[in-house]
């Protein structure tokens, strides 16, 4: 394996074990060995654990705003409509049965007693980039930043309960109130 793809693969098996079992319930040892490499393979390529876990939320990071500006880009209709959209869409892949809710709420929560932790710091500056970006979206908004944090509020505040009930009705249920803010009308 070239040393990037080292750290990838890596990556990919913190991934999965991360998103299944937390973070903090996690070994090196299993990484290494869902990888099939060894530990030392694994520290050469990452400074300690908690380094692999920043790692793997500043991925996931990058991951879900693609994926978030993709899903919005395939919506059409007005912007209050495909704010709507994003909300259902996201609402249907909290109904599948691996959904585990948001990675990034359950890494802060991991370390919340750690406010400086780099996974629990990579999370916020994940959070930080989906308002940037709502406050982009919603450019010529004449509250642009405050729907902006709104909307990724109803979002955060919405997906918290999906998981914490298995219900997704809760960010369905919050696609009405962010097409509200985004149309101006809160």
């Amino acid at each position: 394996m070239t040393p990037q793809s080292t750290r990838e693969t890596i990556l990919a098996a913190a991934r999965r074990l991360f998103y299944a079992q937390g973070a903090q319930n996690v070994g090196v040892e299993a990484i290494a060995r869902k990888a099939g490499i060894t530990k030392p393979a694994l520290y050469y390529h990452f400074k300690d654990k908690d380094h692999l876990v920043a790692a793997y939320v500043e991925e996931q990071g990058v991951a879900v705003l693609s994926t978030l500006r993709r899903l919005f880009d395939q919506t059409t209709g007005t912007l209050p409509e495909r704010i709507a959209e994003l909300f259902n869409r996201i609402a249907d892949s909290a109904e599948e049965q691996a959904w585990r809710g948001c990675p990034f709420q359950r890494i802060a929560a991991e370390f919340a007693g750690e406010p400086r932790h780099p996974a629990r710091l990579a999370a916020s500056a994940h959070k930080k980039a989906v308002e940037a970006w709502l406050i982009e979206t919603l450019a010529g908004h004449p509250n642009a930043e405050q729907s902006g944090r709104q909307i990724l509020t109803l979002l955060d505040g919405a997906i918290a309960h999906a998981f914490l009930h298995r219900d997704a009705s809760y960010v369905r249920s919050a696609a009405g109130l962010a097409k509200s803010v985004a149309a101006g009308d809160r």
